[in-house]
């Protein structure tokens, strides 16, 4: 199994835990994430891991039962 394949399903497997910091551990520093204005909850541009975790955590909270890795 390839390193980007093994990254992939520890992310999903994090999310899935609702390990956020986690999460943000596997994302670029220089991540940009962009969410479009229909998203009730967060739309808007964030820069960064900790700007996305603002996202993420939302998502999190408001979204998703259920993630299987």
């Amino acid at each position: 199994m390839s390193s980007n394949v093994d990254v992939v399903k520890s992310v999903y497997a994090a999310f899935a835990r609702r390990d956020i910091p986690a999460v943000l551990a596997a994302f670029d520093r220089d991540i940009s994430w962009q969410t479009p204005a229909t998203l009730p909850w967060s739309a808007g541009a964030y820069h960064g891991p900790e700007g996305v975790g603002i996202v993420d955590t939302a998502t999190v909270r408001d979204s998703f039962t259920a993630v299987h890795a």
